[in-house]
C-alpha cells in the first residue's frame, strides 16, 4: 500500500566520515546502545570543552542516528542545535556542514540543506557530500539534476546508499521492477554485516515497501519482520505491517499495527490513517480522537509534513486551509507529490483547470501512485473529460488505493462511466 508521504532517502553513513571513530564505551554508559554511548560521551566532552568542534560534530551525528533508530523527531532538533553551535565555532568546517545538511534534509528544509552540502563538497569533495546534494535535489523535485549526481557517483562505485537513491529514481519513473532489483542487491550487502542494526532495518523496510507496491505481499511481510529482527520496535516497519494488513483486508490488524507504531513515534499520517480505519469499522468516537490527535501535531509537523494537513483539509471541506498548506508544500519542494497536493487543494476550491495543470506535473514522471490516478480522475470528471477520467480511476482502483479512498473512487468511476 502506498502511504502518501514524502520520501527523502537518506542513510546514516556519515558516522564513518567524521574522523572514522566508532562508539565510545565508558563505565557510565553501561546498558546504553552504541548510539546512546556516543551521545553521552560527546555530550560530556563538549561540556568540558565547549569549543571542541569535533565533539560537537560527532554529537550532532549521533543525535541524528538516534532519531533514525527511534523515529523521535526531537533528536533532529538536538542535532541541529549542536551542529549550528559547531559552525559558530568554525564557520565553513566541511564535516559539520555536511552533518547539518543531512539533518535539514530530514527536517525538509531542502534549500538550506543543498547550500550546506554544496559548500561542504566544494571544500572537501567526497561521495557522501555528493549524495547529500543529490538527496536535496531529489526532495526538491529537481529530478534530472539529482539523477545526474547519482549517475556520476555510480561510475565510481555503487554502494548500498547509492543503490537506494538509484532505486528511488527508478521507482519515481515507474520502473518498480528495476527499483526492487537495485534495493535487493543493496539490502543483501547490508544484511551481510551482522552488526548492521538500524541500516538493515531501514533497507529491509524500504525494500518491503517496494514489494508491497508491486503487490508482492509475502516478500513484503518477510522483509518487514526482518527489519524488526534487526531493530526491535522499529516504528516504520510496524507501520509497514499496518499497510500490509490493509492490503490483505484485515482492518483490525492494521489498526493494531498503526496504534503500536504511533505509541513509539509520532507521525501525523499514521494518526490520520487510524482515524480513517476506525471510522471504517464503525468506531466513530475513536476515529474522532485520532483525528484530534493528528491535528494536535500541526504545530510540530505542519512545517515538516504540510502535505498531510493539506490533504486532510481538502477532504474535510476546508478549502482555504487546504490551499494554505498545499502552498507551504510547494514552497518547501516542487516535487510531484507537492503538485498532486496542490491539485487536490484546488479541486476542493472548484478551480479545476488550475488543478489539472498541477496534476499533469504530478503525473509527468510516470510514477505508479494510485492516489495520483484517483485525483486525476476526479479532476478530469469535473472538467467533462469522462473518458480520460475512466482510465485514471480504473488504474487507481486496480493498483491499491486505501479502502477509504477505494470506495470514493468506485463511486466516481460509476459516474464517469455514465457520462462517457
Amino acid at each position: 500500500m502506498n502511504r502518501f508521504t514524502i520520501t527523502a532517502i537518506t542513510i546514516a553513513s556519515i558516522l564513518a566520515i567524521v574522523l572514522g571513530l566508532g562508539p565510545i564505551s565508558t563505565p557510565e554508559a553501561a546498558g546504553l546502545n552504541p548510539t546512546e554511548q556516543e551521545i553521552e560521551f560527546f555530550s560530556n566532552r563538549l561540556e568540558a570543552q565547549p569549543t571542541d568542534i569535533i565533539s560537537a560534530t560527532r554529537l550532532g551525528v549521533a543525535y541524528r542516528q538516534r532519531q533514525r533508530e527511534t523515529t523521535d523527531i526531537r533528536y533532529l532538533y538536538e542535532a541541529e542545535e549542536v551542529l549550528r553551535r559547531g559552525l559558530e565555532m568554525l564557520p565553513g568546517y566541511a564535516p559539520t556542514e555536511l552533518a547539518l545538511a543531512r539533518v535539514l534534509i530530514d527536517l525538509h528544509r531542502f534549500d538550506e540543506a543543498l547550500l550546506l552540502a554544496q559548500s561542504s563538497d566544494e571544500s572537501n569533495p567526497q561521495p557522501d557530500a555528493a549524495l547529500a546534494i543529490g538527496d536535496a535535489l531529489l526532495a526538491m523535485g529537481e529530478y534530472e539534476r539529482a539523477e545526474e549526481t547519482f549517475d556520476g557517483l555510480a561510475e565510481q562505485n555503487v554502494s548500498p546508499p547509492l543503490a537506494a537513491r538509484l532505486a528511488r529514481i527508478a521507482e519515481l519513473r515507474g520502473n518498480v521492477e528495476l527499483a526492487i532489483g537495485l534495493m535487493e542487491a543493496a539490502q543483501a550487502e547490508v544484511a551481510a554485516d551482522s552488526s548492521a542494526g538500524e541500516p538493515l532495518a531501514w533497507f529491509s523496510t524500504r525494500l518491503a515497501d517496494l514489494h508491497l507496491s508491486a503487490g508482492q505481499t509475502r516478500d513484503a511481510e518477510d522483509l518487514f519482520r526482518l527489519a524488526l529482527a534487526a531493530l526491535a520496535d522499529y516504528a516504520p516497519a510496524i507501520a509497514g505491517l499496518g499497510d500490509l494488513a490493509i492490503a490483505n483486508g484485515d482492518l483490525e490488524q492494521a489498526i493494531a499495527r498503526f496504534e503500536r507504531a504511533s505509541e513509539l513515534a509520532t507521525d501525523p499520517a499514521w494518526l490520520f490513517a487510524l482515524a480513517d480505519l476506525n471510522s471504517l469499522v464503525g468506531r466513530e468516537d475513536v476515529a474522532a480522537d485520532y483525528l484530534e490527535a493528528a491535528l494536535a501535531t500541526i504545530d510540530q509537523f505542519g512545517s515538516i509534513h504540510p502535505r498531510d494537513f493539506a490533504l486532510y483539509y481538502a477532504g474535510a471541506s476546508q478549502p482555504d486551509l487546504a490551499v494554505e498548506y498545499a502552498t507551504k508544500a510547494l514552497e518547501q519542494s516542487e516535487d510531484i507529490y507537492a503538485h498532486d497536493v496542490m491539485a487536490v487543494a484546488l479541486h476542493s476550491t472548484g478551480e479545476y483547470e488550475e488543478a489539472w495543470i498541477h496534476m499533469q506535473q504530478a503525473l509527468a514522471l510516470g510514477t505508479i501512485e494510485p492516489l495520483f490516478d484517483y485525483h486525476a480522475g476526479a479532476i478530469l470528471l469535473e472538467l467533462g473529460e469522462a473518458d480520460l477520467a475512466v482510465g485514471h480511476l480504473e488504474t487507481a482502483i486496480s493498483t491499491g488505493l486505501d479502502p477509504w479512498d477505494h470506495e470514493l473512487a468506485e463511486g466516481l468511476l460509476r459516474s464517469a462511466e455514465v457520462e462517457s
